[in-house]
This record gives structure tokens, sequence and C-alpha cells, in this order.
């Protein structure tokens, strides 16, 4: 039975008396007004059967099984109102619209802020882009449709349980037995089901209403996606939605060879949408996974002002083990995740890929294990200044081939050159530090000087005073003699640094 009583009386808190004033009599007066009512749902019963195997072997491998699929659903509409729905025309909108309560009955009065007058201009007219024309599917012809009594029309048992004897029906006998008499429209983000006939449902009762009948090519696959299910794969129902309608969200009983095989919740699914229903787990196959990143250097080169610039790739190897414990073969769809931010390398194009992941079809033999590999890298780049290395690490990159022997000795010359001038730059500050001090020792002795007279033990002590500062003068002139001469060997050895590093530079086309 899909009926069900309820007592469903309002209280009087949630009724609203309205009165009409008619300006003039005898007039004919058309009162409309909206209700809430439950959001209908949708169920589906889907049967699946394969198709003869070809006579002759395939070009190319299937993904998959490929097979028939009969789609029949039913929307449940539920009548909680206070009043029966008499010869109603009942349209089913597919969907999520934007909907909410506002409260109109209720005064509310707004405080208002004090303001003064402001230069303002006049926003002009915001427009949308209309909705496209809308598309009509027409399905099957219009029948007597009355759903007043308390059988569910056209819907065979779908839940668990016994499906009758359903052994002797072929799928054009399972699709006859149902009775659609709907006329689906496209609204633009939205789909309606408009009844082609008014229908009756009492107060407090529900009824199922057949919307779709319609049968499609398909293929059973075993899809296999660790964040879904960590060892084994999910036997699925794959196949695009040409029924000319957009199937709504909704559980649905699969059934094969007219036995039951499982259930799943079929996603909302517009028209030419392919849709996937996973309705079991195949314990027969084992999938093992394990990923490790590790860095690989893809190359090294000379970058400006005397970098190193280090090309390495980021690389996440992921390996599948799949174990097919199954007497028969299977053709296993691995849907790998693209959460790595990087490139398939030395991996055989995916079948399909999105934003999300990517999908290869593996054939496991029966009773047998295969190995699966997905290698993916990120180009990375680093710069090291060449004086924080040193001729170890340079071996290295000539040993791993990273460099050649003209870039390894260039290196080593651009080295050895930074450390005679870290040396120079080094005396060079010792130097100014001596200078420095001399200077501040001349300060000094020459304020020793002034209060000194000329004649004398003061002038004796004036005189030793003056050639002090003239030896300190005379050092003065030697160091910085040798600063200078210092100073251009700098700049020699700096222009001598810059030509090597131009040298290893790789020019640009």
């Amino acid at each position: 039975m899909c009926q069900a009583v309820r007592e469903l009386s309002q209280a009087r808190t949630h009724q609203r008396n309205v009165t009409i004033v008619l300006d003039r009599p005898h007039q004919e007066l058309l009162v409309s007004y909206v209700a809430p009512t439950p959001t209908w749902r949708v169920s589906y019963r889907m049967v699946y059967q394969a198709d003869p195997p070809p006579e002759q072997p395939q070009e190319k491998p299937l993904q998959g099984d490929p097979g028939q699929l009969l789609i029949q659903g039913w929307g449940i509409v539920d009548n909680q109102l206070d009043e029966d729905l008499e010869g109603v025309n009942l349209t089913l909108m597919t969907g999520q619209p934007i909907s909410f309560v506002y409260d109109l009955y209720t005064p509310n009065f707004i405080e208002r802020p004090k303001v003064k007058d402001e230069n303002r201009t006049v926003t002009g007219p915001i427009m949308f882009d209309g909705l496209l024309d809308d598309v009509a599917f027409e399905i099957n012809a219009a029948e007597d449709l009355d759903l007043s009594s308390s059988e569910c029309f056209g819907a065979v048992n779908m839940g668990r349980g016994s499906l009758g004897d359903m052994s002797g029906m072929g799928l054009r006998d399972l699709a006859q037995a149902t009775k659609v008499a709907v006329k689906g429209t496209a609204k633009g983000e939205l789909f309606q089901y408009d009844m082609e006939m008014p229908v009756t449902i009492k107060r407090g009762q529900s009824a199922m209403v057949p919307i779709l009948t319609a049968t499609v090519a398909a293929q059973k696959q075993h899809l296999y996606n660790v964040t879904k299910v960590a060892d084994h794969p999910v036997v699925a129902i794959v196949a695009a939605n040409n029924t000319g309608l957009t199937l709504e969200r909704g559980p649905t009983t699969v059934l094969e060879d007219h036995q039951y095989v499982g259930e799943a919740v079929l996603a909302f699914t517009p028209v030419g949408n392919d849709f996937f229903v996973p309705y079991a787990v195949d314990l027969g196959v084992k999938v093992f996974t394990s990923s490790k990143p590790h860095e690989v250097t893809r190359g090294i080169t000379m970058g400006e002002r005397g970098y190193l610039v280090h090309d390495s790739y980021t690389v996440q190897v992921t390996t599948y083990e799949i174990e097919n414990r199954n007497p028969k073969a299977v053709n296993l769809m691995i849907e790998h995740n693209r959460s790595f931010d990087g490139e398939l390398f030395d991996a055989p194009d995916p079948v399909a890929k999105t934003a999300e992941f990517y999908r290869w079809m593996v054939p496991v033999a029966a009773s047998t294990q295969t190995r699966f590999v997905v290698q993916e890298r990120h180009l990375r780049v680093r710069k090291e200044r060449i004086t924080s290395l040193n001729a170890r690490i340079f071996q290295e990159y000539l040993q791993n081939k990273f460099i050649d022997d003209r870039f390894f000795q260039g290196l080593v010359t651009i080295l050895d050159l930074s450390k005679s001038v870290e040396n120079l730059r080094k005396s060079v500050e010792r130097h100014w530090e001596i200078l420095n001090k001399l200077a501040q020792e001349q300060k000094e002795t020459a304020e020793k000087m002034q209060p000194l007279g000329r004649d004398d033990e003061e002038g004796q002590l004036r005189r030793r005073l003056v050639a002090k500062i003239q030896l300190l003068e005379d050092d003065r002139d030697r160091m910085m003699g040798e600063i200078n001469l210092w100073q251009a060997d700098l700049q020699a050895l700096e222009a001598q640094i810059n030509q090597e590093i131009q040298q290893l530079t790789p020019t640009s086309a």
C-alpha cells in the first residue's frame, strides 16, 4: 500500500481569515493561494541486461561489460493539506530553486537614521539575459490516470525481498508494465514533469506517479577509488542520460538477470550527462595502494648575479597492487585523485580526466595479480649562491651529469676567484680599521700639543709629538697605497668573475 492516513488538522493559530471586498456586484472572482507541501521524491528501478559476447575480438578493449539498462522512475507525492486534491493538474519540478519564508503579516517598525542631503546619481536598470527557449520531450501517449485508489499504479515492489516472478520477463515486458503519462519540459536550470491527466490524491494520503520508463545503452564497470572504498572496487552501472528527461536524485533498486543485486542513490543528472550507479562492492578483488614522493634534479644552469638555478621535480609515485581472486577476468577502472599538483609522466594516457581525477582501465586476468603505477611530477625552481657551495658539491653535480666538464671547470674557477675577492676585501677592511685607529691617535696627539709652549721642556715635548704625528701620517699613506692597489685587484677579479659567469650563462633565443 502506498497511501498513509494521517491527522493533519491545522491549529487555529496557523489559520488566517481574509476578507475580500468587491466594488461591483455579480463579478466572477478567481481566488488562488499557495500552500506549503512536502517536497516530492523519486524512486527508481534499474534492470541491467548484458549484451551477448561478441563473436570476434574487439580491436580496442572495452571499458566495461556492455549491456542495456531499463530505467523506471516513480514520483512520490504526499498530500498533507487539509483538503482532498480532486482532479488537480500535477506538476513536479526538479532542480533546486531558491525559496524562503518571509513574514509579511507581522508589522515591523524600523528606526530611521537622520542623514543630510548629498549628491546622488540614479542607478540604471539592471538586466539579465533571458533563458533559452523551452525544450519539450514527449514520453509515451496520454492515458487516463487515477491515483485515488490505494494501489500504486505501475509500480512493482521496489524494496528488498521478493521481486516477484520476473524470470520470464524481458526488458520490453518490464517497460510496458508501467504506463507513463507525463510531459517533460526544460525550464532553464530546472526541469518539470507535467501530468497529462488530472489526478486525485485524498487528504493525508500519498501516491506514486510513474514518470519514466526508458532503455539506454550502459556498461557494468569495476571502479576503484581509494577515498571511496580503501581495499576493494565498487561495481557500478555507467550510462548516459539519453532519456530526454532530467533525472532527479533518488534511491534505486538494481537488478541483473531479474535478480536483486544491490541498491544505490542516483545523483541529479541533466539530459546528456553520464551517471554512475554503484550498487555493490566486489570482495573478490583487493587493491593495495602506496604513495611516496621524492625529489629529482632535472638540470642546473647559471643564473643572474652568480646564482646557480636548480630545476628539480617533486615526484610522487602511486602504486596499485591488484589481486583478482575471482574465476573471471575483470576490467578495473582506477580513479586516481588529482590531489598532487603536477603532471603525468611515463604513464599511459587516461581514458578520462577531469579537474579532480584521472581514470585508467586496467585488465586483470582471473586469479592473478597486476601492478599499475602512476607517476606525477611538479617542477620546482630554487637558487643558490655559488659562494655558499664548495668544490665537493660541484663534483657531485658532475658525477650525476647535472653539469658537464666545462661547466664544472667554470664553477671551480669562479669559486677560486670569489675566495680571492673575499680575502682581499677582508684585508681592505682590516686596513680601514687600522687607518681609523691611526687617525684617532693623530687627533689625540694634536690635542696634547695645543697647550704646550715652544721653549724649554715644553718645546722638546712638542717636537716629539710632532715627530709622532709625522710617523702616523707616513703609516697612513703607506696603508692607503696598499688599499688602492687591492681595490684595483678587486675590480680586476670581479670583472674576471663576471666574464666567467657570462661564459656559463645560457644565451636566450
